[in-house]
């Protein structure tokens, strides 16, 4: 396993030294942040409006009110998710929060949020890792009224990696609920919920 705590002086991506964990020019150069659909938050081509949706959100919207994202899933993110998540490095959610403040909505989803939410693990996978990755994140987000108990995770299912979108959602059907002391502060509420991964949007 890897460290705990990121105590670095080299970039984790390039190397150099000495440096913070993401250097000004590895941010500069893989953290760019193109106009994205708000259903998805997938990048939009080139010429679309700021703001918009994409066709496919709007044939099909979405759940969602707005869906942020801050990187796209690939080099150096993916790897980098990967020891925050599986090589008990739970630092990195101070810096991908750092990250995340710098792209265009969150600090204003953090400020209209009435509560937030991470998406829960189940117990078993909570036990195993240590910590759930998406709290430390939205943790460090620092918002305004952080609610980690409001989700609960019912069924310890495989990892999402590699099913499709409709074995996502028949297993998010059977994972997810409210907790039940937290359903009435929930009703109506305008919600942010924080994952460190989306991909299909099932859960």
């Amino acid at each position: 396993m890897g460290p705990a705590i990121l105590g670095c002086s080299r970039c984790q991506v390039c190397g150099r030294w000495p440096a913070r964990a993401l250097c000004a020019d590895c941010l500069a150069r893989f953290a760019q942040s193109p106009p994205r659909c708000t259903g998805c938050a997938l990048a939009l081509p080139p010429g679309h409006p700021q703001d918009s949706r994409c066709g496919q959100c709007l044939r099909h919207p979405p759940a969602l009110t707005r869906c942020l994202a801050v990187v796209d899933y690939r080099f150096p993110w993916h790897q980098l998710i990967a020891r925050f998540k599986f090589q008990n490095e739970p630092a990195w959610a101070r810096h991908f929060a750092e990250l995340a403040q710098r792209h265009p909505g969150v600090r204003e989803a953090l400020a209209q949020a009435d509560l937030a939410l991470p998406v829960p693990l189940s117990p078993q996978r909570l036990a195993w890792r240590g910590y759930n990755q998406a709290w430390e994140w939205l943790r460090a987000l620092q918002p305004r009224q952080p609610l980690p108990g409001a989700l609960l995770r019912l069924s310890h299912g495989p990892e999402q990696v590699g099913l499709d979108r409709a074995a996502r959602l028949r297993q998010a059907r059977l994972s997810y609920a409210v907790a039940p002391a937290h359903a009435q502060i929930l009703r109506g509420s305008q919600v942010l919920l924080v994952d460190d991964v989306m991909t299909t949007g099932a859960t």
